[in-house]
């Protein structure tokens, strides 16, 4: 009989997909698992409860900066590795390249400063922010990734980085040079050579050091430099080169019918002008050539031995007959800037003459015109005295007329009294005697070279302003001179006054025959005669209108002359009224009428007598002389003359289609300021 306690195999359960086992099985083993996971839990908490413990005052595991691993260390070992590490570093000499130079610099002496602290204080915190959980996490992470740098606090002192980037720049920096050309003493030509431009790029090497900062590198850093090339080389001189070489090589001369200038290399030195210029490719070279502005100087000194006005014939006209008395001279003229471009051509050329550019202007009258000219009869003349004039005024007055005697002006021609007479100098003959002139505001008659002329230019006005010619320029005396307006041709108001170069009498000849002016002076009247052949026009002259009459003081003014002797005296002004006087003249020839109002306007005049001041032994005192008498003693030039600004000139008054007669513009503006007209 079976023993009921008898152990009796279990049945195993099998399903078509396996074993299954039944549920004892699967608790014991999630129980294992359990305990497992709970064991494992138990030794990682304690493990960084340990660490936590073990790290708490020093740097996690796996924490770097400036390369040096700083796990485990306090702050206090931490800091001084750091500032070992960076101390070396910083003492470590850099090398700069540029070129074939080179420079050692250590970073500390460009201003590399370290914070160890800050950067100790930095790397202690990795690991340490967050919850737990999160610094377990970042613990495992670190353990998994390895290393972790951390970023280290470095400055520069920029105020001594940049002394040293301004040193640096003192030898590279240069400026960019075009090759250039030297004349020698000895007038050889030398080239200067180029040099490329050079500046040191302060930025670009402030951030490259930066990084081998950061990196704590001490390999070669090359220098960032900025080139400029020359905008002209050794090659675009040459051609200059060569032309300076010829314009110095022989002396240069110039020519013009017996006129010769000799320009030695010395003194064309001097003239050598370098011009940059661009060639076909728009690259940039340099000429050479004489400097137009030097030239043109030259040449308009050499022009006053060339230049001369055209010079018509003079004739005189008696007994119904023409007969020459001065050859007609043809006109000269040379072109300055045509004589520039030829000279600069051929100081680069083998020949060295210059034949000068001049232009010829024949005369509007020359001497073969005697027998053409149509001279029929005198159209009219007019006379002034000039008796009691001192000797030096009589020379003035009688070399003046005889200038102007024969002038021929061609239809259509201006007529200057200045150009006609030419130069009213000492050295031309005339000689010192007296003017008027403003001084302070107020008239004064004063010496003056060519004394006396003025009254040659009234007297040739009068019969110009009678016979109804066309007036250009005039100006009036500053006071009033009575014999100017003695009947027949004289009038109050009717005068003229020249002084060249600011102040002139011109008119035109505006008809279609020839005008002659002749002259004479027989020591006491002056006479002017104009000869042709009668205008068809009318002239009509109304009386003078006197009005704005200013009185004058008569007392008499007695003026101290150093340079007369003692006890003479001479009467050289007279008192006369200041007043405004207009004439007017019409000139009628069918439909044309011109009108002129010739309006002049005189200052008051006073007596006044040069008394002699000038100590002469045995000489006797002599009587006070009256206006235009002999005086005893030449007056002495004069000072300098006030400047008058140029005269304006009368428009040509155009002619009109009716009877009605139209005003024409003023003759003559009212002067500012006259330099001593000659009286």
């Amino acid at each position: 009989m079976a023993n009921p306690r008898q152990a009796v195999p279990s049945e195993k359960r099998f399903s078509a997909k396996g074993y299954m086992p039944d549920s004892n099985s699967t608790r014991a083993i999630v129980i294992v698992v359990v305990a497992i996971g709970l064991v494992m839990l138990l030794v990682l908490v304690g493990s960084l409860v340990m660490y936590s413990w073990a790290y708490s005052d020093r740097i996690n595991q796996g924490v770097s900066a400036l390369g040096v691993d700083l796990g485990g260390d306090t702050q206090v070992v931490a800091r001084a590795r750091l500032s070992e590490r960076f101390e070396r570093y910083a003492a470590t000499p850099l090398t700069l390249r540029y070129a074939e130079s080179e420079w050692k610099v250590t970073p500390s002496e460009m201003g590399l400063r370290f914070d160890a602290a800050r950067t100790v204080a930095s790397a202690f915190e990795i690991g340490r922010e967050g919850n737990p959980v999160q610094r377990f996490l970042y613990q495992v992470t670190m353990w998994r990734t390895g290393q972790v740098p951390v970023q280290a606090f470095v400055t520069i002192e920029q105020g001594q980085r940049d002394a040293f980037f301004v040193r640096l720049a003192r030898q590279i920096d240069q400026p960019s040079i075009d090759a250039r050309l030297i004349i020698q003493p000895d007038l050889k030509v030398r080239v200067a050579p180029s040099q490329v431009g050079r500046r040191l790029e302060s930025p670009r090497l402030a951030t490259a050091l930066e990084r081998a900062f950061m990196n704590l590198s001490s390999g070669g850093i090359d220098v960032p430099v900025q080139e400029t090339q020359p905008r002209i080389s050794e090659s675009a001189v040459q051609e200059a080169k060569n032309a300076t070489e010829k314009m110095l090589s022989a002396p240069l001369s110039l020519s013009h019918e017996g006129h010769n200038w000799s320009l030695q290399p010395k003194g064309l030195q001097a003239w050598v002008e370098f011009v940059e210029q661009k060639d076909a490719q728009n690259k940039a070279r340099m000429t050479a050539s004489l400097s137009s502005e030097k030239l043109k100087s030259f040449l308009a000194q050499a022009s006053r031995e060339i230049d001369r006005k055209a010079q018509n014939a003079r004739f005189s006209y008696s007994g119904g007959a023409l007969r020459l008395l001065r050859e007609g001279v043809d006109g000269r003229h040379l072109d300055v800037d045509a004589a520039v471009g030829l000279i600069q051509s051929q100081a680069v050329s083998d020949k060295r003459v210059v034949s000068l550019p001049v232009s010829t202007t024949r005369p509007a009258v020359s001497s073969a015109d005697v027998n053409r000219l149509v001279i029929k009869e005198r159209i009219d003349t007019a006379s002034t005295s000039y008796a009691g004039s001192i000797p030096e005024r009589k020379n003035n007055v009688e070399m003046a007329a005889k200038r102007l005697n024969g002038v021929v002006i061609a239809p259509g021609e201006i007529f200057s009294f200045n150009d006609e007479l030419g130069p009213a100098t000492l050295e031309a003959g005339f000689k010192t005697a007296w003017g008027i002139q403003v001084r302070d505001g107020n008239v004064r008659t004063v010496p003056a070279e060519a004394g006396g002329i003025c009254q040659v230019a009234t007297t040739l006005f009068q019969p110009v302003f009678w016979s109804g010619y066309q007036l250009e320029e005039r100006y009036w005396h500053l006071y009033w001179i009575p014999k100017y307006g003695q009947q027949p041709k004289g009038l109050k108001g009717l005068d003229a006054t020249v002084d060249a170069p600011y102040v002139d009498f011109k008119f035109k000849n505006n008809t279609s025959n020839p005008l002659l002016i002749q002259t004479s002076a027989d020591g006491t009247n002056l006479t002017f005669s104009l000869y042709g052949i009668k205008p068809t026009w009318v002239v009509k002259v109304e009386p003078p209108k006197i009005e704005n009459v200013v009185k004058t003081i008569t007392d008499t003014v007695k003026e101290e002359d150093p340079n007369m002797p003692v006890g003479q005296s001479l009467w050289i002004e007279e008192a006369q009224d200041g007043f405004k006087s207009t004439i007017v003249r019409t000139v009628t020839e069918n439909d044309d009428v011109r009108v002129l109002r010739l309006i002049s306007e005189y200052k008051p005049s006073r007596n006044v007598i040069r008394v002699g001041a000038k100590a002469v032994p045995g000489q006797e005192p002599k009587p006070d002389q009256k206006p235009e008498q002999r005086p005893q003693a030449t007056p002495q030039a004069p000072p300098a003359p006030q400047t008058t600004p140029a005269p304006q000139t009368v428009p040509r008054p155009q002619p009109t289609p009716t009877a009605q007669p139209k005003p024409q513009p003023p003759a003559t503006p009212r002067p500012q300021a006259t330099p001593t007209p000659r009286r």
